[in-house]
């Protein structure tokens, strides 16, 4: 899940924090490093949990990915406590109102709440965390066998390519072969084996060989 869209969303439907709403690893970073003025909220990612792949014949798995909400709220004191945790409470309807059902990705299921809790607090600062998830669908689209189908069908640039200074007239990386037989042809889209003397073509996902006795 890109955490991004979740800081872009809040900012312009959480109008507790007036746009102050960052990013982070992690708590320990906000709160010894957090520059943005009070109130400001940090989302923060948090753990995925993968369930079994579903399908016996292709790739179907659900990975639930969580993140956190981070609110840091104003100084208090003693008697303004409880007045801090009113603002808790409101602000938490903020995050259901911006948060709770909006789909990260196409590839997402509605963004669900999981709870939340004190993290800190001292005589500068109050640190609540909100948590939420999302399921997300893993499918055949994901998988490097999809990779190298469309590298097939469309051919990419070698991802293990490197410049070699030794040869600069080579100066774009080959196409990427996923089965390792020859080089591709971008223009009428085969592949051909010039050691054994064998064009293979690819229509449709399915193998045709030329000149082979065999």
């Amino acid at each position: 899940m890109k955490l991004s869209h979740i800081v872009h969303t809040l900012r312009h439907f959480s109008p507790s924090f007036a746009g102050r709403v960052g990013a982070a690893a992690a708590f320990s970073a906000i709160k010894d490093t957090a520059l943005l003025k009070l109130p400001a909220a940090y989302v923060v990612p948090l753990d995925d949990r993968a369930q079994d792949n579903k399908s016996q014949t292709d790739y179907w798995q659900n990975v639930t990915e969580s993140f956190g909400v981070i609110v840091v709220l104003k100084p208090l004191d003693e008697q303004g406590q409880h007045e801090a945790y009113d603002i808790v409470e409101n602000i938490k309807t903020e995050l259901w109102r911006a948060l709770l059902g909006l789909e990260p990705s196409s590839s997402h299921n509605p963004i669900q709440y999981d709870g939340g809790g004190l993290l800190d607090l001292d005589q500068g600062r109050l640190f609540y965390q909100f948590n939420f998830s999302a399921v997300r669908e893993v499918g055949f689209d994901n998988t490097r066998q999809h990779f190298d189908l469309n590298a097939i069908d469309n051919p990419i640039p070698d991802p293990d390519w490197q410049f070699d200074p030794n040869d600069p007239d080579a100066i774009k990386p080959p196409q990427y072969n996923p089965l390792n037989i020859g080089n591709f042809d971008t223009l009428s889209g085969t592949i051909n084996e010039l050691d054994s003397g064998v064009t293979v073509n690819f229509q449709n996902n399915n193998i045709y060989e030329g000149n082979n006795d065999n």
